[in-house]
């Protein structure tokens, strides 16, 4: 399982960052825009093999372990760096 900002994912740049996996979650949280929002509802359970039928030009980065961040948009722009906070949590 991974969250999913589905009301977000048509909004660009698009970012993830993964956390180590927990409760049977991947640890992934995936948004559109600039703001990842703290509501409690911003987020969606979705499987991570259904991911390909949103946002499928993300996948690539599912293999990036815990600790990593990714953002992308429409114009090719790709970018992913470590960021070793989210492993402190």
């Amino acid at each position: 399982m991974l969250g999913l900002a589905l009301d977000t994912i048509r909004t660009m740049p698009l970012n993830g960052l993964r956390y180590p996996p927990a409760d049977g979650g991947s640890g992934w949280y995936i948004w559109g825009g600039e703001n990842m929002s703290q509501s409690a509802d911003f987020f969606s359970p979705i499987p991570v093999r259904d991911l390909s039928d949103y946002i499928p030009n993300i996948l690539p980065f599912l293999d990036l372990p815990p600790g990593f961040r990714f953002q992308t948009d429409t114009r090719g722009h790709q970018r992913a760096w470590f960021d070793g906070s989210l492993l402190d949590v």
